[in-house]
């Protein structure tokens, strides 16, 4: 049902902008099923692509990405349906003895839309791929193919970035993706949960932040490895950190007296803190502290 409603609203919004814009009871070139079939057919495409984009966040949990595409879709359909109309109207001009401007305009115009379509085509592809190569339940005749595809530098960014997080990746991959000077390889790696002690423990100390802010989501982190990040000099890292349910009690308290305001907001809603710290959070000194403390007290 709700699909069906979103849909129905993004149509509604097409066809109120071409009401406005295109005024097709004033122009009979606006009526033509030159302008108005390319038109419809673009529009068609795009909240089609645009529904399953939607659809595919929703179902992984990825809100933002839903509520990004519930407002860009309908934009971008508006966008191209009127220059695929441009084009079939510069066309219906062109075989009226518009001339030979008219049929430029009209090849730009759906050049452009080949173009959009080519895109979509290529990101779907794209999304297909990067799905496939996370998959952990990959048989091993699939991951030694995969393998193989990024050893021969065949596979895109997103491809080996996703196999790369896939516990089922072979040693040698990961152990050169953790060594590589490339920062989105070893961000990559750092969200393996087949990664070894050595291995978390170099990337533990990597240089960049956004390795170790990855690292500190990595569900095969032990409880020793979660109280060294619990350190880190990023906030951004302990207040990952500071969420993981297998931190260590001694961690998780000195987290409580972190200089860090964001820090210390996170530890006010984490569940296993003490009455004790529980209450020195709501005598804070930081407003947001104190009501994130308070609402854990309720």
């Amino acid at each position: 049902m709700a699909t069906t409603v979103i849909l129905l609203a993004w149509t509604a919004a097409v066809v109120a902008a071409h009401a406005v814009i295109t005024r097709p009871w004033k122009i009979p070139a606006a009526r033509s099923p030159f302008a108005i079939l390319p038109a419809i057919a673009m529009t068609a495409w795009v909240l089609g692509v645009g529904l399953l984009s939607y659809n595919a966040s929703m179902a992984s949990g990825s809100w933002t990405a839903a509520s990004v595409t519930l407002g860009l879709i309908p934009l971008k359909a508006i966008v191209l349906s009127l220059i695929a109309h441009g084009a079939g109207r510069a066309a219906a001009k062109a075989l009226a003895g518009g001339g030979g401007a008219q049929w430029g305009v009209a090849a730009v115009a759906l050049a452009l839309c080949v173009y959009s379509v080519a895109a979509d085509i290529g990101a779907r592809r794209n999304a297909a791929l990067e799905k496939h190569a996370a998959d952990e339940n990959l048989g091993a005749d699939e991951v030694a193919a995969l393998a193989a595809k990024v050893r021969a530098n065949g596979a895109g960014e997103g491809e080996v970035w996703a196999f790369l997080g896939n516990r089922l990746c072979p040693p040698d991959l990961l152990a050169a993706a953790v060594a590589s000077s490339d920062r989105n390889r070893r961000i990559a790696a750092a969200r393996n949960s087949a990664l070894d002690a050595a291995q978390a423990d170099r990337l533990m100390t990597d240089a960049d932040e956004q390795v170790r802010f990855y690292l500190a989501f990595n569900p095969g982190l032990t409880p020793e490895q979660l109280a060294h990040l619990s350190r880190d000099v990023s906030p951004q890292v302990r207040g990952i950190v500071a969420l993981r349910e297998k931190l260590p009690d001694d961690a998780l308290a000195r987290l409580v007296d972190d200089p860090d305001t964001g820090v210390r907001e996170v530890v006010a809603l984490q569940a296993r803190i003490s009455g004790e710290a529980l209450e020195k959070l709501r005598n804070d000194r930081n407003e947001r502290v104190r009501n994130a403390a308070n609402r854990r007290a309720r």
